[in-house]
Parts: C-alpha cells; structure tokens; sequence
C-alpha cells in the first residue's frame, strides 16, 4: 500500500520545476506565455508522454513529438486559477474564478472526450485544491474563513459522483485510505501543538475512525510550540510524524495512523 503520484504538475510562476525549453517553445506556439510574464491562470501536466497545457477557456493535449491530438474549448469564468492532475486515461482539470466557483471536469486523456463535470462548489465561498488520485477516488479540500475550516470530498473518478464529503484538512493518502487533521468548529481558534485530531479515512466507504492524540511534554522542558506555527505534520503510509520544539529544542513524534487513541507514542530529539 503506497501513495501514488499520477502525473506531474507545475503552476506557472511558481519555484517548482519548469516545463524546459521544449516546453516553453511548445507553449509560446500554443499562446501560453513563459513563466516570468505570466499573469493569469496556466497549468501543464505530463503523462505516458502526453503534455497537457490549460489556459482560462482552453486546454490542449501533444504528443511526445509536439503533435496536438486534441484542443478543448473548456468554460472560463473569469479564471484565476487552473489545477491539473492525470491519471493513466483521464485528465482532470479544476478550474476557479477566486471568488464562490469552482468547476471539476474529467476528460480523456488521449481523445479529449469529456466524461464528467462536478459543479457542488457553488455554495461554498473558500478556496479548492485538487489534491490527487487515490485509486478510484478523486481527492478535493475546501478552505473558507479567515481561520480556515476545512472540508474534504471524495468524488468517484469513473462516474463523477460524490463519495462523501466530510470535516477535516487533507494530510496525506494512499490508494485505499486517507488521513485527515479534524479540528472541528475548533478550526476557528490557534491550533493547539499538542493535541492532534487525526482521522483514518477509508476512500471507499467514507468511515471515519478516530486516531487522536495528545502529544507529551518532555520533562523540563516547558511549553511545547509548532515550528512553524501551523501544524507541522509529515506523513508516510505508516506514521505520521509532528515537528515540535520546547524550550530543550527541536524533537519529533511518530503517531501509527492505523493505532488508536491510547497508543504509545515515539518521541525523538531534533528534526
């Protein structure tokens, strides 16, 4: 059981790894501009050596030589920002205008036939991110007010239909199970560097099981503080690991996502 990563994907204008020459050659051609003057919404992915370039009203798929196979005109709501992940055989495109809009839509990765759209983001005023793939599941968050609340759906990748839709931000996933930081109607307050919420989510079913702990304070070492000041969590498809600091230093605690609340945490100094 281990995470997938399906595809690749860059955000122009971002620090990540760029689509290289070739591709900023390929996407002058198709109208996209380089990533210094970039100023609106532009997206590439790649996969099975299908390069998928996505501008507001407009999405373009080239073979490996830079043939286009297929070029969509897709709608633009006053886009201002595009998300775009792959699978072997789909595409899947989000695209939101920054304000209450955000509409998902699966396509065929080699034909460019649309499948399905999702449009349930219409109620809600926050931010959306595609986050991923898991097996048969397409993974959204949903963040909204000034201390975000989270919420995290899971959209069936062959119909476009809702699994579930549940409380919780997003840590990380394998292909079968998902774990979330669930924080309640307490998401509206400082998050607490000790008490960790973790919920075990299983992607078919959408049952929760709660895997909360309390983080223990080394003896003499006073108060125990995020490093960063958010939640400081990294994951693995075993454990989840908190970075935490005191005034003793840095050190860190491994939670087994797949234990209970009453299990025995692993606490080990520095980073």
């Amino acid at each position: 059981m281990k995470p997938r990563w399906h595809g690749q994907l860059w955000q122009w204008g971002s620090r990540g790894r760029g689509p290289g020459l070739l591709g900023l050659l390929l996407g002058a051609l198709l109208g996209l501009p380089g990533e210094a003057g970039a100023q609106s919404a532009r997206a590439v992915a790649r996969q099975g050596g299908i390069t998928v370039w996505a501008k507001p009203g407009a999405v373009t798929a080239t073979a490996p030589g830079g043939a286009v196979l297929w070029r969509k005109a897709v709608p633009d709501r006053r886009t201002v920002r595009l998300d775009l992940k792959t699978t072997d055989r789909e595409l899947l495109l989000l695209s939101s205008d920054g304000a209450r809009r955000s509409l998902l839509a699966a396509y065929g990765l080699r034909t460019g036939e649309l499948l399905w759209e999702y449009r349930s983001f219409d109620s809600v005023d926050g931010e959306v991110q595609l986050r991923g793939v898991a097996g048969s599941t397409v993974l959204l968050t949903v963040a909204w007010g000034a201390r975000p609340f989270r919420r995290t759906i899971g959209i069936a990748l062959d119909t476009g239909q809702t699994r579930f839709k549940v409380s919780g931000g997003l840590v990380g996933f394998t292909r079968t199970e998902a774990v979330l930081l669930d924080y309640g109607t307490a998401s509206f307050t400082p998050p607490n560097a000790t008490w960790l919420p973790l919920v075990r989510l299983n992607l078919t079913t959408g049952e929760r099981s709660y895997v909360g702990v309390l983080i223990p304070s080394r003896d003499g070492c006073g108060a125990i503080e995020t490093r960063t000041g958010g939640p400081d969590l990294r994951f693995d498809n075993r454990s989840i690991t908190a970075l935490r600091r005191d005034a003793c230093g840095f050190f860190r605690v491994a939670v087994d996502w797949h234990g209970d609340e009453t299990q025995k945490l692993t606490v080990q100094s520095g980073l």
